[in-house]
C-alpha cells in the first residue's frame, strides 16, 4: 500500500502540473480552459484505480544504443564521430530524465511513515463512503430547496427566485436557474447580461462537470492535487 500512496502522489502532482500547463494553452487558442482540469481529474481517477488493482513496479530502463544511432544515420567514418558524441550525450539525457521520476518516487516512499500502510485501505474507503454520503446529501437538501422556489419569467427565461443566493445554476438531470430577489429590481441589461451567464453555464453541462469532478474528489480524498484540481475547475467554469 506504501507504494501506492507514494506513486499516487507523484504521479497526481505530474497530472496536475501538466493540467496547468494545459490551461494555459487553452487559454492561449481561446478554447475553454475546463476541459484541462476535466481531463486531469480523468486520468488521475484512472490511474487510481489501475494503481489500486495492480501494485506500481519500478519501470525498467530503455537501453539506448549509441552505435546503432551512428550506424542508422549513415554518415560517413569522419563525421560518425560527432553522431557518436551526440548519441552519448541524448543517452545521458534520456537517462536522467526517466530515473527522475523513479527517483522521486523512490524518496516519497522513503519518508513516508512505516505505519501509513495497514489499515490505510480501510480509512480510504471510509472517507470515500463519507464523502459520497455529503454530497448526495447536499444535492438532496439544495434539489428541495429549488423546487420550493418560486418561478418567474425573466427575459424570456423561466428562472427560480431565492432571497439572496445565486445567480446560479442549479441541478444536475434538470438544472434551473437561480436568481436573487434583487435582481428583479436590477436594470434591463444587468439582468440579460445575468441571464446570459447563467444560460451559458447550463449549456455547457457545468453543474455535470463540477458533480464528476466531486466524485473524483470523493474517490481520492486524502489527495491534495484532487482537491487542488476540483478547485482549479471551478475557477475555469467561472
Amino acid at each position: 500500500m506504501s507504494a501506492t500512496i507514494a506513486y499516487l502522489l507523484v504521479v497526481g502532482a505530474l497530472v496536475a502540473i501538466a493540467a496547468r500547463a494545459g490551461e494555459e494553452l487553452l487559454r492561449l487558442a481561446n478554447r475553454p480552459s475546463r476541459w484541462a482540469w476535466l481531463a486531469a481529474n480523468a486520468a488521475l481517477l484512472g490511474l487510481t484505480v489501475r494503481a489500486v488493482l495492480h501494485e506500481p513496479a519500478p519501470a525498467a530502463p530503455m537501453a539506448l544504443d549509441a552505435s546503432s544511432i551512428v550506424a542508422a544515420a549513415g554518415q560517413q567514418p569522419a563525421q560518425r564521430g560527432a553522431w557518436a558524441d551526440l548519441a552519448r550525450f541524448l543517452g545521458e539525457a534520456r537517462s536522467a530524465i526517466a530515473d527522475a521520476p523513479q527517483d522521486l518516487l523512490a524518496y516519497v516512499a522513503d519518508v513516508l511513515p512505516a505505519q501509513v500502510g495497514p489499515g490505510f485501505g480501510v480509512t480510504w474507503a471510509v472517507m470515500t463512503l463519507v464523502m459520497l454520503a455529503l454530497l448526495a446529501g447536499v444535492h438532496g437538501r439544495f434539489s428541495r430547496a429549488v423546487r420550493a422556489l418560486p418561478v418567474t419569467e425573466l427575459h424570456g427565461e423561466r428562472v427560480r427566485v431565492s432571497r439572496s443566493a445565486g445567480p446560479a445554476v442549479i441541478g444536475i438531470v434538470e438544472p434551473h436557474i437561480v436568481v436573487p430577489a434583487w435582481l428583479l429590481e436590477s436594470s434591463p441589461d444587468e439582468q440579460r447580461l445575468v441571464i446570459a451567464h447563467e444560460r451559458e453555464h447550463r449549456a455547457a453541462r457545468d453543474p455535470l462537470l463540477l458533480i464528476a469532478a466531486c466524485l473524483a474528489v470523493a474517490a481520492l480524498p486524502w489527495h491534495p492535487a484532487s482537491w487542488w484540481m476540483l478547485s482549479r475547475l471551478r475557477l475555469a467554469v467561472e
